[in-house]
């Protein structure tokens, strides 16, 4: 086949189907990016709507858990209060004997029970005391020493407590106005 073009213009004419080629190819892909930017805009408005919406309830929910937690809190405080104010002088004093009683505890006594009965007005209270020693010796300066309390008027250990010299098991009567 006979071409009538020269060489020099065969080459420019190559050379601009190219460029025509590639300018078609690039617009393409810009209409592609195009198209599909339009098509998300949508779900991008949707998304940032709701995420407002969700900003919004969050902040509510921080508030009211805000508030509940005060609102638990003043609750709270009237409750000790009022327990509190019904505490009275006497029951308190049983809390000191029992504490008096535990500050003379050691690691060779270990109580396993406490009683307490109340007495009537101007009659003496008691506590039993149940409980294990490891020795007689224990024992007996574990009653002597809640004999020198000034809160107890009289600690009574039956003698029968003592009979054994190890794993001593006793029963204790303090008395006294708790």
């Amino acid at each position: 086949m006979f071409t009538l073009l020269p060489e020099q213009y065969k080459k420019r004419l190559f050379k601009e189907y190219r460029i025509r080629l590639v300018t078609v190819f690039l617009f393409f892909v810009s209409m592609f990016f195009l198209i599909s930017t339009a098509l998300l805009f949508p779900s991008y408005i949707s998304l940032s709507s709701e995420k407002s919406l969700y900003e919004v309830e969050s902040k509510n929910l921080k508030k009211q858990i805000e508030l509940k937690d005060k609102e638990g809190l003043a609750t709270t405080l009237a409750k000790i209060q009022s327990n509190l104010s019904l505490a009275k002088p006497n029951e308190t004093a049983i809390y000191r004997a029992i504490g008096a009683i535990l500050n003379q505890t050691n690691t060779n006594i270990s109580i396993t029970s406490i009683g307490y009965t109340r007495g009537g007005t101007g009659a003496q209270s008691s506590l039993n005391l149940q409980g294990v020693a490891k020795n007689r010796e224990s024992l007996i300066g574990f009653s002597n020493n809640l004999k020198k309390e000034l809160i107890f008027s009289s600690v009574n250990l039956p003698v029968s407590n003592l009979a054994k010299q190890t794993d001593v098991k006793f029963n204790l009567t303090l008395l006294g106005k708790f």
